[in-house]
């Protein structure tokens, strides 16, 4: 539309007749009115913008959210001088504040409940986006957020989240706790989420992400990155780290599985007494991958400790991870640890390997031949294993080169040995 005085002259007689106060004359000049009622006596105040909210209260908010966008609201009206405008008495000028006056004035005397969410859902979602044109009262936005919250609508659901999500970036709630309250008992998470972020209240913010299925769909924020804000967050705040820690510890699992190697790294850098978390789990396949990559990342087995250790030598043994086992038998220091202990569960797996390992190392060089002889007798007489075979009989020699030094145990060892290579001689021979 053209010239520009001809476009907001459009404007100004368009605002007139949707906000003004009373009826008008219609047409102009006419004296008669034109009313909304067929009892003139009924007629409510602003009576067109009420007849536009029971005709269609989300169409003409929709309009309405459209016409915000327009700089012409942002003073009391542009930049023309009314001689340009040819200003009639068909005009009125407006700014947001004296459309959103206008809304709530309207909600006092509506019943609706879902036209007042409407109405309400609009002016939260544009509070915080024109914050310097519309100022209200903390005790009026507390009462637009029960407005929303009271509207047991479910197909505004959506809009009145995403509205009291918006509104809470910018605003802190008068009685946060009391309206946490109400907002959790209508199930609405997304908003609980940001009011317990706003409020401080980490631990509930972090539980809330982990359990809540709404958030595990639609929160750009992941479980794993809530932790690590929620711990980073609370460095100087002891009693609310330790309630996250409980959170954390009760959820382990579910946090762990498929982030493991994330969750290790996040746990080693902000509270490492979370690891021992691992030896709660009953997934002996989490358990084991958990401390390998403790153990990675650290680059000793100094990270694990002692009941950690006898943990991941006890599922180094159940999956069969042999090589693993032997690396960690060979550099762990043995005297934090009770060998025997360690020993009965390499016994109870039939682990020959790791108790000749640890005997080695202590230098029991009788007791790791005992466990040669058993493991050569198994893999000749139960399952012939030509490979296993091959592999006791050069830790045998290994044995015997080791125990030069101590001439006693060196004939206890050879002559073990060798008896029980002659007694198998003919299994030996084997293809």
């Amino acid at each position: 539309v053209s010239p520009p005085a001809t476009l907001l002259k459009a404007k100004l007689n368009l605002f007139y007749v949707i906000f003004s106060g009373a009826s008008i004359e219609w047409p102009e000049n006419s004296l008669s009115k034109l009313y909304t009622c067929d009892d003139y006596s009924s007629e409510p105040a602003f009576p067109y913008l009420n007849l536009l909210l029971k005709y269609d209260a989300a169409g003409f908010l929709s309009m309405l959210n459209e016409v915000f966008e327009d700089s012409f609201l942002n003073e009391e009206n542009g930049s023309l001088d009314e001689k340009d405008l040819d200003m009639d008495s068909y005009s009125m000028k407006i700014n947001r504040q004296y459309i959103v006056d206008i809304l709530l004035d309207a909600m006092k005397s509506n019943r609706d409940s879902r036209q007042n969410g409407l109405i309400a859902i609009f002016i939260t979602r544009n509070i915080p986006k024109y914050p310097q044109f519309i100022k209200l009262s903390g005790h009026t936005i507390d009462g637009l957020v029960s407005v929303i919250c009271n509207c047991n609508d479910s197909s505004l659901r959506n809009d009145a989240q995403r509205s009291l999500e918006s509104l809470f970036t910018y605003y802190r709630p008068m009685k946060p706790d009391h309206l946490i309250t109400f907002v959790k008992e209508c199930g609405f998470d997304r908003v609980l989420f940001s009011l317990y972020r706003k409020t401080q209240q980490y631990s509930k913010f972090l539980e809330l992400r982990i359990k809540s299925d709404e958030l595990s769909k639609s929160c750009p924020l992941s479980s794993l990155e809530a932790v690590e804000l929620s711990l980073r967050d609370t460095a100087s705040q002891p009693l609310e780290r330790k309630l996250i820690i409980g959170v954390i510890e009760n959820n382990f699992e579910r946090l762990i599985e498929n982030h493991v190697q994330e969750c290790v790294r996040l746990f080693n850098t902000f509270a490492p007494d979370l690891h021992k978390s691992i030896l709660d789990i009953d997934n002996e396949y989490l358990q084991k991958q958990y401390l390998d990559e403790l153990i990675r990342l650290e680059g000793t087995y100094r990270a694990i400790n002692k009941e950690m250790g006898y943990l991941y030598f006890e599922l180094l043994c159940k999956q069969n991870d042999q090589l693993t086992l032997n690396h960690c038998l060979q550099k762990i220091d043995i005297n934090n640890f009770d060998i025997q202990r360690i020993s009965m569960s390499l016994k109870s797996h039939e682990n020959f390997e790791g108790n000749i390992i640890i005997f080695t190392r202590l230098r029991k060089f009788s007791l790791a031949m005992n466990e040669v002889v058993k493991a050569l007798g198994i893999s000749l007489n139960e399952s012939f294993d030509s490979i296993k075979v091959d592999k006791y009989v050069q830790l045998g020699i290994e044995i015997c080169d080791n125990v030069k030094l101590d001439k006693e145990q060196l004939h206890e060892c050879c002559t073990k040995f060798l008896v029980s290579l002659i007694a198998n001689y003919g299994k030996l021979e084997q293809p």
